[in-house]
């Protein structure tokens, strides 16, 4: 699968855990998404840790 493919899937993937824990992408540079939370926002049940397992898991669901 080429590259672009490839980090557009990943991204896909990652759409749903962004929002189901109320990050913002900021901005995708290279192979990274920068995600962003408000201090408000981000700190019930600290979720932009939540939100990096949750990706994780969702990465590992989708490659089977």
């Amino acid at each position: 699968m080429p590259a672009n493919r490839f980090l557009d899937r990943v991204f896909r993937i990652a759409s749903d855990p962004i929002d189901d824990h109320a990050g913002d992408i900021y901005r995708y540079v290279g192979d990274e998404i920068v995600i962003t939370w408000l201090v408000p926002e981000g700190r019930p049940s600290a979720r932009p840790l939540a939100c990096y397992f949750a990706i994780e898991r969702a990465l590992a669901e989708a490659g089977g």
